[in-house]
């Protein structure tokens, strides 16, 4: 077993296969995706400050899905 801390919030987490973050930080992260996701699909054209804004989702961890290609830019 290897035990390390969360690089998000600290916490001490048993890192199994490829999660770098512990369960609470990865499920509000995927929460924050979920969020973003959604509201790109209602309105396309939004630029990331009115996504962030809208969402709650800070800016700095829209770019952090751009940069993953999880969300486009374009």
């Amino acid at each position: 077993m290897s035990y390390i801390n969360c690089p998000i919030c600290g916490k001490l987490f048993n890192k199994q296969g490829f999660y770098e973050v512990c369960s609470d930080c990865f499920t509000k992260n995927e929460s924050d995706f979920d969020k973003v996701r959604d509201y790109l699909y209602r309105f396309a054209n939004k630029n990331i400050f009115e996504v962030a804004s809208a969402t709650g989702v800070s800016v700095d961890k829209i770019r952090d899905f751009i940069n993953q290609g999880r969300v486009s830019n374009s």
